[in-house]
């Protein structure tokens, strides 16, 4: 078997190596998606904690 030949897929590479991609790009947007959320989770939790402990001081 050629590169060639595995890249073609006997005709059916085209279709493959795309639902592949669309696998790909669709994992990397969830975890960039994730990381958004987790930093946005992270400032929210400190804003809220500053709030309580200044709460706590007076």
């Amino acid at each position: 078997m050629s590169f060639e030949e595995f890249i073609n897929m006997n005709g059916y590479g085209f279709y493959i190596w795309t639902s592949y991609a669309i696998t790909a790009i669709t994992f990397i947007g969830l975890v960039v998606m994730f990381k958004i959320q987790r930093n946005q989770l992270i400032k929210q939790l400190r804003k809220r904690y500053q709030q309580q402990a200044r709460k706590k001081e007076t």
